[in-house]
């Protein structure tokens, strides 16, 4: 069977749509600004691109290195919701996701570090990180110590639980 170009983009939205992590205890509002939980894939529009490109890591019989396991993408996105009077700046470089035997920092993209809400506003964001495999079941959680600013102070909120479908 002959693959189009039309079929290849019906793949891409496949594996984009999937839902790899659902909310299972979103975080608690902080002086009128909320973070919630809008979604997850398990690639990013950077990962499809580089698949695209031909593979590194090929294994021992044709020449290449036995590594590790491959490492699971997460692309998770949320919401900064301002109901506060004051500006609202998360900085997405500061948010860490943290699995049950290690703390992910999140993966360099093209988007802003920081999204700006004003009072009134609501900004949606996307964040990618790298994770070792989990068994679906497995919690993690998305942390925002020191990500998060409230006119011009840090605000702290509680971190978002996720659990692997």
């Amino acid at each position: 069977m002959r693959r189009t170009n039309k079929d290849w983009h019906i793949v891409v939205l496949l594996a984009i749509g999937c839902t790899p992590f659902v909310a299972v205890k979103p975080s608690t509002p902080t002086d009128g600004v909320g973070v919630t939980f809008c979604g997850s894939s398990a690639t990013s529009p950077e990962s499809v691109m580089k698949s695209l490109e031909p593979p590194t890591n090929l294994p021992p019989e044709v020449g290449g290195s036995a590594g590790l396991p491959e490492q699971k993408e997460l692309r998770v996105c949320l919401k900064l919701e301002n109901r506060g009077d004051k500006p609202a700046r998360l900085t997405r470089s500061r948010v860490r996701l943290r699995c049950p035997h290690e703390t992910d920092s999140w993966e360099y993209d093209r988007d802003d570090e920081e999204v700006i809400a004003h009072p009134g506003e609501t900004r949606e964001l996307h964040i990618a990180f790298r994770y070792s495999p989990l068994p679906a079941g497995e919690d993690v959680q998305l942390l925002f110590d020191g990500a998060l600013m409230v006119g011009g102070r840090p605000a702290k909120i509680a971190p978002m639980v996720l659990r692997k479908q």
